[in-house]
């Protein structure tokens, strides 16, 4: 069944998803950039691959998240499946290309039910090492293969989906034809100290975001700067890390339309071998918010002041036991708290409790499952979150 979704509406759930648009990219060039930088500072417990792919690198996994909001005795379920893939291909010894796409089924239930399913964009990515492994270039693009003209229905969809306390991995099924640029340094200060720098510059396409109209949205460009200091070769391994964001005007019909706010985060965290069999790692991470700005507006729409949470800290402990070098099984508790916002949910606290397994079955593959409960209150404590995920992961390298 079709509900009626206003227009005003309809352009703030896509608003919300322009913070959201760029994030895959975002963690592509961060993946990078960690697998470069922090190579002395892996975990110590989960099971890994002791080589470098000589062909091609695999990635598949599915997972199922499923969340209910109470307020005022009312339930909405917001649930999604999600199957991502990659493929990653050596051109080189230091030269990788990666493709990427994903398959979802969202679904909105409350007193009528909404869908939105497809596929996602496809991602072209290509890297290529330099002076030792210590210098990263990459450079990729969102190819726009993904639906991203939606209709009132699948709106309502993306109204939950964009909430960025949910955490879910899809979003939108396509956006426009982004491109992004990476360069990453790691380095040595000491025989027990390591820096890493990286930079990453993401230039989004513009797209039009609803069915039967013509509006194009613009999301701005976004610049991020990296800097992380890393112990080396200690039992009880640390890392501080600084994320600054910084953000372009966004455009409707090609006028400036909205100005997302710099963004700083910075971030520690502590791995610690207990010994062979125990490891117990932890993070906290604070993110800074400056105030977004409405640049202007057509008469006829008048969206929320705000599209994007404001300060939140979240809060990570693990940890793992290890039954030889191939498998391990691992406990996780975490801690968020979300600042206001004038989406749906705002001032949000969430606890989570999940576990997880991990199998190498050898240098070619790897298995592994997780199941994360969640538990929360949002709207001062008006409204009630209950939530839990399900997945499953194949790794496979030739």
């Amino acid at each position: 069944m079709t509900g009626s979704v206003s227009e005003s509406q309809t352009l703030f759930d896509k608003h919300k998803m322009s913070n959201r648009s760029q994030i895959l990219s975002l963690q592509f060039a961060g993946a990078v950039f960690f697998a470069l930088a922090l190579t002395a500072a892996q975990t110590h417990a989960q099971p890994r691959f002791e080589y470098r792919p000589e062909l091609l690198h695999f990635n598949q996994s599915a997972s199922r998240l499923v969340w209910k909001l109470k307020q005022n005795g009312q339930t909405r379920e917001v649930a999604q499946s999600y199957v991502p893939a990659s493929l990653s291909f050596v051109l080189s010894p230091r030269t990788n290309v990666e493709l990427a796409t994903a398959a979802g089924l969202s679904q909105f239930n409350q007193t009528v039910s909404y869908e939105l399913n497809g596929l996602s964009d496809v991602r072209f990515r290509i890297s290529h090492r330099l002076s030792g492994d210590r210098w990263f270039l990459g450079a990729g693009f969102n190819l726009p293969t993904g639906k991203n003209k939606l209709d009132a229905s699948e709106n309502a969809v993306v109204n939950l989906l964009t909430e960025n306390i949910l955490g879910f991995p899809m979003q939108r099924t396509g956006v426009g034809l982004d491109a992004e640029l990476s360069i990453a340094h790691a380095l040595n200060l000491s025989d027990k100290l390591g820096l890493g720098l990286g930079t990453n510059l993401i230039l989004p396409g513009k797209f039009e975001y609803l069915a039967n109209d013509s509006a194009q949205y613009q999301p701005g460009a976004r610049f991020n700067f990296n800097v992380m200091l890393n112990s080396i070769g200690t039992p009880v391994k640390w890392r501080v890390n600084v994320l600054a964001q910084f953000f372009a005007n966004d455009k409707l019909n090609q006028q400036n339309f909205f100005k997302q706010g710099w963004q700083l985060e910075p971030e520690v965290a502590i791995d610690w071998r207990i010994n062979r069999e125990w490891n117990a790692s932890g993070s906290f991470r604070y993110v800074h918010k400056a105030e977004n700005k409405l640049l202007g507006l057509p008469t006829s729409i008048t969206p929320p002041a705000h599209f994007y949470i404001d300060n939140s800290a979240l809060g990570n402990l693990m940890i793992d036991r290890n039954f030889g070098k191939n498998t391990a099984l691992g406990l996780q508790l975490a801690t968020q708290a979300y600042g206001k916002s004038n989406q749906q949910l705002s001032r949000a606290t969430i606890g989570r409790v999940g576990l997880r397994v991990t199998q190498k079955f050898s240098e070619h593959w790897m298995l592994g499952a997780s199941g994360v409960y969640a538990v929360g209150k949002a709207e001062a404590g008006e409204l009630s979150l209950r939530g839990y995920s399900l997945a499953f992961g194949l790794q496979a390298r030739l």
